[in-house]
């Protein structure tokens, strides 16, 4: 980038921050808000505010430590304005995805801290764990909510939580609440609907899609293979039944979704190619059929509708590998289907930029506030550099400022 463009950038960068930092207060909050983002744009391998404020021409660390871990500014209004402005360039709209992450950690004193999985190393370790709800397109991703997880062994000890400054009354919740949670607080915000899409740690959880069903949102949801659906022919004497307005009657014949799929004919499965990468087309075998979930149901009255039921089988494996339960109208497609089932890739990608040219886990406060500030600011910088990725190319209309 040449000097005449880097003056662009910049400026439009003073632009797209100045009304994203307006619910902080006060001119100087703003002002070190500005600065611990272009900290986070700048290069280098630590991304720590000691290290940031080193690379800034006038950067403090003090006052950069002061306004993420102790001024009292509300995160929730950066993030709702960054979420609008983002969503209205990010059109359309295709999904909103629900995906864990984790920041490894030495220590036991961080904030929800504690011995659980992480998926980034594929292993339990000491680690924190956020639950994030990111708006996805073909054109890109973009971080929507973030919510921190506290794992029991922290909300059982009130006193912990207090020299961590949780807010008073917080409670346990499991992961596939708090990803409700964000759910609900979009869905108040300026932004499009998209179709939810999740990956098994939520599919698989049937209060989840049952809070999805509740809340009237589509979903394509990954689900285990040993779930339970009934088979074809029960599933027929219940529809049929529900639509003359009786019960069923009779025993209910159910099997796992690897059993189902196994047996359906060849003619049902079609070869989809969903994504080009640099190796050439991603593709495999897929077939979508509509089915009666009853995984945990313990009667009739308690069966939720009939969905799809997508199965992956790739070409060189003996049975299929793959499955999500998708809440669609009869008339949604394979492509479709098979489009929005593998767009999660695109979360792991994004989470993977906003940790190593950003820095999202390397905060090294312990405290609740500053999480959020951290994270929150760290969203802002993501935001910018996906406006400026996508002005960058040949005919795309955003401009960030």
């Amino acid at each position: 980038m040449d000097e005449k463009h880097l003056r662009q950038c910049e400026s439009r960068l003073e632009k797209y921050l100045v009304d994203l930092l307006e619910p902080v207060g006060r001119v100087e909050r703003r002002y070190w808000g500005a600065m611990y983002v272009r900290g986070l744009l700048l290069d280098g391998t630590r991304k720590s505010v000691e290290p940031r404020a080193r690379r800034l021409p006038d950067g403090d660390v003090q006052a950069m430590q002061q306004f993420v871990g102790q001024s009292p500014w509300d995160p929730v209004p950066v993030r709702r304005r960054l979420a609008e402005q983002v969503a209205r360039d990010l059109i359309p709209a295709c999904t909103w995805i629900v995906e864990d992450t984790t920041f490894p950690k030495r220590g036991t004193h961080s904030i929800g801290v504690a011995r659980q999985y992480s998926g980034t190393l594929g292993k339990v370790t000491n680690c924190q764990v956020a639950v994030s709800l990111q708006l996805a397109t073909d054109d890109g991703c973009m971080p929507l909510n973030f919510a921190l997880y506290l794992p029991e062994e922290w909300t059982s000890n009130p006193k912990r939580l207090r020299e961590a400054g949780v807010p008073e009354g917080t409670r346990f919740k499991n992961k596939w609440e708090l990803a409700l949670d964000l759910v609900d607080e979009a869905s108040d915000w300026d932004i499009p609907k998209g179709v939810l899409v999740c990956g098994l740690a939520y599919g698989r959880v049937n209060e989840f899609r049952q809070g999805l069903l509740n809340r009237k949102l589509s979903y394509v949801a990954e689900i285990e293979a040993n779930t339970i659906v009934l088979d074809r022919r029960s599933a027929e004497k219940e529809r049929r039944a529900r639509l003359r307005g009786r019960r069923g009657t009779g025993e209910l014949r159910t099997l796992e979704v690897t059993n189902f799929a196994r047996v359906l004919p060849r003619w049902e499965w079609k070869e989809i190619r969903w994504k080009e990468a640099s190796r050439g087309h991603l593709f495999s075998r897929f077939s979508a059929t509509p089915v009666q979930p009853a995984d945990g149901c313990r009667s009739r009255d308690s069966l939720p509708p009939r969905q799809w039921l997508l199965a992956e089988w790739p070409f060189l494996e003996k049975e299929p590998t793959k499955f999500w339960f998708c809440s669609f109208p009869h008339q949604a497609g394979l492509r479709r289907l098979v489009r929005l089932a593998k767009i999660r890739s695109q979360v792991e990608q994004a989470h993977q930029r906003q940790k190593d040219d950003l820095g999202l886990d390397h905060y090294e406060g312990r405290g609740y506030r500053g999480w959020h500030h951290h994270v929150t600011m760290n969203m802002v910088a993501y935001g910018f550099l996906l406006l400026e990725t996508l002005r960058s190319r040949k005919n795309f209309w955003v401009d960030p400022a």
